[in-house]
């Protein structure tokens, strides 16, 4: 097989997404013509595609080496970058880029997908827009112009971005997902989810109308589509607005307690206030297992949800039937220690649902041993209050949990947080 023959045969298996077979079909090919480097950069991206990204590394950074000048390969590499959240080094690739060819525009697309990925949705905009200048019908420019402005709360902009793209390309899945998200954002549930449902129609693996089929089905519970908008509009804050609001939230809490409890009179309309914070609070940690677990008995719904999801939708379920059998046993005998197994198993949701939140694994790590520690003192303390009649270490796990948000909240909000620069 010559090279001319490998590109087309490639061509046809690229546009059907038959990767494992190109795959198969290149290396074939190398084993003839080891040093051909363009059967090597089709391998890295044959990789790329199906995200085997550790082998992409090596294999890219060698084709750079020996070719310097090409930036076919150094965009390349750029986009790996992105994949692996190497932003530092995708940022420096996409300004050498820029630099040796400022007329090229997907180098700025480049650039905006990784200030989006990094939340920093004004300068995706800033080189999104700077690509559009370029091309004004640019379907990628106008995808993460769309995506985050609709974050940022600019409405008007968003729109005009979407309406632009889909007269393009109506038929683009991408872009269509993106138009789901926006309507998503704006609240208008049903119009999202038959967007959704168009997109997985033409790409059924379309990772973008994955999660906004999944996020609009539970959007149809209020409750959940309250809490959306709650999640839209923290992503639009930088950490330190962020850790603002829940410190600032947190004080309130506090003073309200204490001027209750200093002023009976006031308690009657101070505490009903305090139940409604720590409510709002408590909601933001279960109501996404919850509706995972709601999910997980839908049988369309549970082709939505990825490992960790289920694992987590099933460790709060199973905790939330321990807290109603101890909420049970309690009305029935009186007996304390079933009422404070009880409130444990409710706390335990929050460290389970959460635990698979931290977007780094080593971070993941952390947030579920810390959980199997907790769930360990509360057994152990569940076990000391009915034989020795001890509360010291149920106190010590309702103090871990405590704790074990504000650690999360860290990893979350540093994870999480929009960049304002």
């Amino acid at each position: 097989m010559i090279e001319s023959q490998l590109s087309a045969r490639l061509e046809l298996l690229f546009s059907q997404k038959r990767f494992a077979e190109a795959e198969a079909l290149i290396l074939a090919f190398l084993e003839q013509f080891p040093s051909n480097q363009r059967a090597q950069y089709m391998l890295v991206i044959v990789y790329f595609s199906q995200n085997k990204l550790d082998i992409c590394y090596p294999l890219i950074e060698k084709l750079i080496a020996d070719n310097p000048e090409d930036l076919n390969y150094l965009a390349l590499s750029t986009r790996i970058d992105i994949a692996q959240g190497f932003y530092t080094k995708a940022d420096e690739k996409c300004e050498m880029l820029i630099a040796q060819d400022p007329e090229e525009v997907e180098f700025y697309n480049l650039l905006a997908t990784s200030k989006y990925n990094q939340r920093n949705y004004d300068k995706a905009i800033f080189f999104a827009e700077k690509a559009l200048s370029l091309e004004p019908e640019n379907l990628t420019a106008l995808n993460l112009k769309t995506s985050a402005s609709g974050i940022l709360g600019r409405k008007q902009e968003a729109q005009i971005s979407i309406q632009e793209a889909l007269q393009q390309d109506p038929n683009n899945d991408w872009t269509i997902a993106n138009h789901g998200q926006q309507l998503l954002n704006e609240g208008k549930v049903t119009e999202a989810l038959e967007r959704f449902k168009d997109a997985l129609s033409i790409n059924p693996n379309n990772s973008l109308a994955q999660y906004g089929l999944k996020e609009a089905l539970k959007s149809k519970f209020w409750p959940y589509k309250m809490f959306y908008k709650y999640q839209l509009l923290m992503s639009r804050l930088s950490s330190n607005q962020m850790w603002g609001l829940m410190i600032g939230a947190y004080i309130l809490l506090r003073i309200l307690q204490g001027t209750s409890e200093k002023n009976p009179q006031l308690g009657v309309f101070l505490m009903p206030i305090v139940y409604i914070i720590v409510a709002i609070f408590l909601s933001t940690w279960i109501i996404q297992p919850l509706m995972n677990l709601y999910l997980l008995t839908n049988k369309y719904g549970k082709l939505l949800l990825d490992d960790n999801d289920k694992k987590s939708a099933k460790f709060v379920g199973i905790s939330l039937i321990a807290a109603l059998i101890g909420f049970i046993l309690y009305q029935i005998t009186k007996i304390e220690g079933m009422g404070l197994m009880a409130l444990f198993f409710i706390a335990l949701m929050i460290p389970l649902g959460s635990m698979y939140n931290p977007p780094k694994s080593e971070n993941r790590k952390k947030t579920v041993y810390f959980t199997v520690g907790i769930l360990i003192l509360g057994i152990l303390g569940i076990l000391f209050k009915f034989t020795l009649g001890n509360e010291l270490f149920l106190m010590l796990a309702f103090g871990a949990i405590f704790i074990y948000q504000w650690v999360l909240n860290g990893m979350m909000i540093k994870a999480g947080s929009r960049m304002m620069n």
